[in-house]
């Protein structure tokens, strides 16, 4: 999406090879993985920090009506992410951005952000992932689908959009062009009974119009 307007700031000593141009919804490529006792063996605070953390966006409780993001994320819910994406190469997890979700003071899901490459992707890409009742559903974001010409360098801020059914949740990207880097936001919709999508539309929306913050998507969406 990076023929869209918005402030574009040149990239010294990064080249991304060519891609194709089809634009299928990165939504259609989610795999799922259910955690079992065997498979918790991921651990938080060893998983690979490669984002930087926007502390606006995301700080340690970042809260919306009666949901709230809590860090850091349980390492069962990485365990499980982790063996969802079995089909990424290159998979590292984001710890600075990968927290509980918290309603009332109980914990629901996990949100997990991370890099991976999928299959048929050129560049090198993201993912975002929520784990809920020990089920992982990830999604590639930046690098496949509508955002398969851009790189993703990393995940600089996650936030929750509103409480409603189905909960919008905004994650704010560091992606890359061979000639630009961007701020590029993408929105999901996660209907708490399990169903996780990329909002296309709202993303798009939000991407056109130049929102690179969290605080920005929420505002144009609300």
């Amino acid at each position: 999406m990076i023929e869209r307007h918005k402030m574009l700031i040149p990239l010294v000593a990064i080249a991304v090879a060519a891609c194709s141009a089809g634009t299928g919804g990165a939504h259609g490529n989610a795999t799922e993985a259910v955690a079992s006792s065997d498979t918790i063996t991921g651990n938080a605070d060893l998983a690979t920090v490669t984002g930087n953390a926007d502390l606006a966006d995301a700080a340690p409780a970042v809260a919306q009506g009666s949901l709230k993001l809590l860090a850091p994320a349980d390492a069962g819910a990485i365990a499980a992410v982790r063996q969802a994406a079995g089909t990424l190469s290159d998979v590292a997890v984001t710890s600075a951005q990968s927290f509980k979700i918290t309603s009332g003071g109980q914990q629901i899901a996990t949100f997990v952000a991370g890099e991976g490459k999928a299959p048929d992707a050129v560049n090198a890409g993201c993912f975002a992932a929520i784990v809920q009742n020990g089920r992982a559903t990830v999604l590639p974001t930046i690098g496949s689908g509508a955002w398969e010409a851009e790189t993703c360098l990393s995940t600089d801020a996650v936030g929750i959009l509103g409480a409603s059914d189905p909960v919008r949740i905004a994650v704010i990207y560091k992606a890359a062009s061979p000639n630009a880097e961007v701020l590029e936001p993408v929105v999901l919709q996660w209907d708490r009974a399990g169903r996780v999508t990329i909002d296309e539309a709202a993303s798009t929306r939000a991407s056109t119009a130049g929102a690179t913050s969290v605080k920005a998507v929420r505002e144009l969406l609300k």
